[in-house]
């Protein structure tokens, strides 16, 4: 078990919950009526970007891993855990990985990866499905 994770790849962290189907609801109001009219769209869901941070050896392995990620982008949809839950409900598209921060660090304890002299921080793009 994975505190956090997409797909294959482990995390120290994830910036934030994925965002799941949900209700979509939009507001419409008119000149010279008084109040505004709420109305349901249907159970949608929307891509959400989540930032990932995870140490490693060297900053060859920094690298290596988020070319790892790019191979997620269009590929079959994938489980997520964040915070140690898995996401049961749901499966994520990779839409998008970007590089935030590839870079040495001086010296990092208690990551995935024991003592590390580097780490990637990247952003993904991800859109859910729900499969239940």
């Amino acid at each position: 078990m994975s505190v956090n994770s997409i797909g294959p790849f482990h995390f120290v962290r994830l910036d934030r919950p994925p965002e799941l189907v949900k209700q979509t609801l939009i507001t419409r109001s008119r000149p010279g009526v008084n109040g505004v009219m709420l109305q349901r769209l249907g159970v949608r869901a929307m891509p959400f970007e989540i930032t990932s941070m995870v140490d490693a050896p060297t900053v060859a392995d920094a690298y290596s891993l988020y070319w790892q990620y790019r191979l997620l982008v269009g590929a079959s949809a994938v489980p997520m855990w964040w915070a140690g839950l898995a996401i049961q409900s749901h499966l994520f598209f990779v839409m998008n990985v970007s590089p935030v921060d590839i870079r040495r660090i001086l010296r990092g304890h208690g990551g995935l990866n024991g003592l590390s002299y580097a780490r990637t921080v990247c952003t993904w793009t991800l859109q859910p499905i729900a499969t239940t």
